[in-house]
């Protein structure tokens, strides 16, 4: 008989913990180029950050973003928090209400203790609105030492008719065989989905999620960018290689995540503006020495191509400047000229007027993002002119050096 799939939901939290200063974590520049691919991927949900992030946010409209993302990934549920102060204020309902009327349709509720009342006037102004509520249970080392008090308090919050229960392992505490014997006894009391967030940081996370996932969790929590940048989750793309093929199988692409992750590296770690990122990212396959499947991926920031390489599992182990052979353009009857292929900097020029230079041989470099771009010969030649000098700028196309071909001579 054939296994039975149950897919692992993935909510991925890489737009919650995105470096950006000013009022949201995100901004809807950074999002709109890759909205598409984010979803066709197939998350349970997309998180991005909190309630608290909108509703007090200085511009005139600071919905706008939420409205934003979901026109552009209508198919995608979108995830927002709701904790500390905005739980107690009295404007709680209103702030539901404007956050369901931009399109979040899972609120994950931070509620401190087992305040009865507390958690009906939330859950129902969630419900009213026809969200998903899930609630959050913190793992702490208090609920280390008394496992069976912590499942009671589970249980609790469950009675309160949250949608779904959150398991977060805020102290770093969780450990793979921990995960497995609590889910499985989180399973076995309680009706409704189980999901596990869990901190990177301390090397265990896929470990525990893969733990987490064979005791029946529903879903985990996850982010495209390692542990060492932007968050402190499991990488998405490593989730998703790590069930793939098994009864827990995501049902995502990890080529498809691939090329997100890709995106945002560039985005992120290499200081690209928003309105720099390029809305298209080309993939290949490539095969490794040691038979592992490597995706290399082809990025536009800012007018500069980047080859990004995803390992098997979505660790990204190399990015580096496309290095562009530029195109034979004819200058004067006897002359082809040298164009420069991006805009930046030259910071060495390799040949004077007179030299002879073969196809191929590196005649200058430019720099551009703090990355180097080494110009070729397009053909053989002398060299009959040199237009730039170190420390100039340059536009992509313009005249760098001009060769008298053998042709020619």
């Amino acid at each position: 008989m054939a296994e039975t799939i149950r897919p692992l939901g993935i909510t991925d939290t890489m737009l919650h913990g995105a470096p950006h200063a000013n009022q949201a974590d995100w901004q809807l520049e950074d999002v709109l180029p890759v909205a598409e691919k984010l979803d066709q991927a197939g998350f349970w949900a997309l998180g991005l950050g909190s309630v608290a992030s909108f509703a007090t946010a200085s511009e005139d409209d600071p919905w706008a973003r939420l409205r934003g993302i979901k026109a552009a990934m209508p198919h995608t549920p979108l995830l927002i928090s709701l904790c500390g102060d905005q739980l107690e204020s009295e404007n709680i309902e209103q702030l539901v209400r404007d956050a369901s009327r931009s399109g979040v349709s899972v609120f994950r509720v931070y509620l401190q203790g087992n305040d009865a009342r507390g958690w009906q006037r939330i859950v129902e102004a969630i419900h009213a609105h026809g969200a998903h509520a899930q609630g959050c249970l913190p793992y702490t080392r208090e609920a280390a030492a008394d496992e069976d008090s912590w499942l009671n308090m589970a249980q609790e919050v469950a009675a309160q008719g949250v949608d779904s229960l959150l398991m977060e392992d805020a102290r770093r505490k969780l450990t793979p065989y921990m995960a497995y014997t609590l889910v499985s006894r989180l399973k076995a009391r309680l009706d409704i989905p189980v999901h596990l967030n869990c901190s990177a940081r301390a090397g265990l996370a896929n470990a525990t999620l893969l733990k987490a996932a064979e005791a029946g969790a529903d879903g985990v929590d996850s982010a495209f960018l390692p542990a060492d940048t932007e968050s402190c989750y499991s990488v998405t793309g490593a989730v998703v290689a790590m069930l793939a093929g098994s009864d827990r199988d995501t049902g995502i692409e990890l080529a498809h995540v691939d090329d997100i992750a890709a995106y945002f590296m560039l985005l992120y770690q290499h200081g690209a503006d928003s309105s720099e990122a390029a809305s298209s990212v080309s993939s290949a396959t490539q095969q490794g020495e040691d038979d592992t499947q490597a995706s290399v991926y082809t990025v536009t920031v800012n007018s500069i191509e980047y080859v990004v390489e995803v390992a098997e599992g979505g660790d990204i182990t190399q990015v580096h400047q496309h290095v562009h052979e530029p195109k034979p353009v004819q200058g004067a009857a006897d002359e082809v000229i040298v164009e420069a292929p991006l805009a930046g900097s030259v910071i060495r020029v390799n040949v004077k007027p007179g030299d002879a230079v073969t196809e191929g041989d590196v005649v200058l470099l430019l720099e551009a993002m703090k990355m180097e771009t080494e110009v070729r010969a397009a053909e053989a030649g002398t060299v009959s002119r040199v237009n730039i000098a170190e420390g100039d700028s340059v536009t992509a196309g313009d005249m760098l050096i001009a060769l008298q071909g053998k042709a020619h001579g």
